[in-house]
């Protein structure tokens, strides 16, 4: 295998190749329930942990922006527990993939302006940083993702167990 070719397995998410969207689930949970591979180079923190716990006991809602460290922003808008947010790396740069890092904020609520949690993790395919089905960063869970064989320049949608 060519070490740009795009293979998916139960182990990475973007294993020898270009992850182009990647797709979380919003759980919301405490960054004490992280797991994840990332752990010497993850943050997740809660700027206010009583108000943190009492957003998580009683609501459902909140409003979630992402975005890489150089500002380019991958999502801004309400998300309900449950649901999912697709991750495009095409709005990050031309090469439709993701930079370095991810900063996911959450907040109770559109222009509030301390977030309920704070999350960095890394987004770029890196077999030092690999992302696997099921990672979890404090409030959102790896589902899976999608990359692209450059060899062929056919995409996949990659949820392996």
């Amino acid at each position: 295998d060519s070490p740009e070719e795009w293979r998916c397995d139960a182990n990475s998410m973007c294993k020898e190749g270009k992850m182009i969207q990647a797709v979380f689930l919003f759980l919301p949970q405490s960054c004490a329930d992280s797991s994840n591979d990332q752990q010497s180079s993850s943050t997740c923190n809660e700027p206010d942990a009583a108000l943190f716990s009492t957003w998580l006991a009683s609501n459902d809602d909140a409003h979630m922006v992402v975005s890489d460290t150089k500002g380019a922003f991958l999502y801004d808008g309400a998300i309900q527990r449950g649901s999912t947010v697709v991750l495009d790396g095409s709005k990050v740069n031309n090469n439709n993939q993701f930079r370095g890092t991810t900063i996911v904020d959450i907040y109770a609520q559109q222009g509030d302006a301390t977030p309920l949690q704070s999350i960095e993790f890394k987004t770029r395919c890196n077999r030092l940083y690999e992302l696997r089905v099921g990672d979890s960063f404090g409030s959102i869970v790896m589902e899976g993702s999608v990359g692209i064989d450059s060899i062929t320049g056919t995409s996949s949608f990659c949820d392996a167990p």
